[in-house]
């Protein structure tokens, strides 16, 4: 135990106790270089990534109920019309051609979400080289030799936590693909509202994937 001797003579019985964990736990920001700097950069960017990820997601799913509205009502005339075929009468059910206008959008706005996932791809890879790069300094080779770069993960958490949010994304990007081909041509209501219902949300990404980059953000001190 430490003794803190003050001007007036006392004493002060304990002194602040250090952790064993990694000294850039408490700098800094601007203190940052290395692999400690380009972890935290790369952190924030991830998170920029995912926020952009949503508000596309919000844009797409404005532009997804304004699909279902006009298929609805679409299926709705074609029903009118076969009873009307039925009763002697033609009422001809034509596609509006808004319909059209609002199929491009969503997928251009799945365009730009393929975009960022291809980002995500260049991230989870910043994080492996520097894995290497630390297991390379500290000058062991296996993949057990994790050094704790902040305050408790170690360095290939980092990696970990970026694939598995990796491979939800990649999953989800997949679907949305799906419903972006699909979703002008369906003919069913109850088709309709599924694939709406898919979009808004996105099963693949779940509340793992949220605590992973909060838990990243908290760790590398952005929380």
């Amino acid at each position: 135990m430490q003794k803190t001797t003050f001007t007036d003579g006392s004493e002060e019985r304990f002194s602040p106790v250090k952790t064993n964990g990694s000294p850039v736990s408490f700098q800094r920001t601007s203190s940052l270089t290395g692999s400690h700097r380009k972890v935290k950069d790369t952190a924030a960017d991830l998170h920029n990534l995912c926020q952009k990820w949503l508000k596309f997601n919000t844009e797409g799913t404005a532009s997804i109920n304004e699909i279902a509205n006009v298929k609805l009502q679409a299926i709705f005339k074609e029903e009118e019309s076969q009873r009307s075929e039925e009763e002697g009468t033609l009422i001809k059910a034509e596609m509006p051609e808004v319909l059209e206008d609002h199929c491009n959008k969503v997928l251009h706005i799945v365009d730009k979400m393929r975009k960022l996932v291809d980002k995500m791809e260049a991230m989870a890879e910043i994080f492996r080289g520097v894995a290497d790069l630390v297991r390379h300094k500290a000058q062991c080779s296996s993949t057990d030799c994790n050094p704790i770069l902040f305050q408790t993960w170690k360095v290939k958490d980092f990696e970990e936590a970026t694939l598995e949010m990796l491979e939800s994304y990649r999953r989800e990007i997949k679907l949305k693909e799906l419903l972006s081909k699909n979703i002008c041509h369906v003919k069913d209501r109850d088709c309709m509202m599924f694939y709406t219902a898919a979009w808004l949300h996105q099963p693949y990404i779940d509340s793992s994937c949220i605590l992973l980059l909060e838990s990243m953000l908290t760790e590398t001190g952005h929380r």
